[in-house]
């Protein structure tokens, strides 16, 4: 339920979409009940919520052509090819996105379950390593 989540990732031939989906809950299906922590080339550290997923940005970020996404707060990721490292904290109902060590979105206000961590692969192959799962202690 609370971790705090560390990846690399880098696309292996072009740009792509991908993301790590937080918290999965509810039947499986494409796109579940889930907070999705994107990484589609030049896009790492949007949110998008799913499925009903909840969570409370600085309203001038919400996306005025889906309600579901929440833009970042700035740009961090390396150009296709190149590693980068993205540090994911889910503690209770808060959320923050690091890419390169630049936090790039957060936000409150997200259900406090228990759920599956997924890593997408959407369009294009993209590699991940060195992924590291901490429990958060309460």
């Amino acid at each position: 339920k609370d971790f705090a989540l560390s990846l690399e990732w880098r696309w292996a031939e072009k740009a792509g979409n991908s993301g790590v989906l937080l918290r999965v809950t509810g039947p499986d299906k494409i796109w579940p009940k889930t907070i999705e922590a994107q990484l589609q080339s030049g896009n790492a550290g949007d949110f998008w919520l799913m499925d009903g997923a909840t969570l409370d940005t600085d309203p001038s970020r919400t996306d005025p052509k889906a309600a579901n996404h929440r833009t970042k707060i700035k740009a961090a990721e390396k150009p296709a090819g190149e590693w980068n490292l993205y540090e994911i904290t889910v503690d209770g109902s808060w959320v923050l996105l690091k890419v390169n060590g630049e936090v790039v979105n957060e936000g409150t206000g997200a259900e406090e379950v228990a759920g599956k961590i997924a890593l997408q692969s959407e369009g294009a192959p993209i590699e991940f390593r060195n992924i590291r799962l901490t429990p958060i202690k309460k």
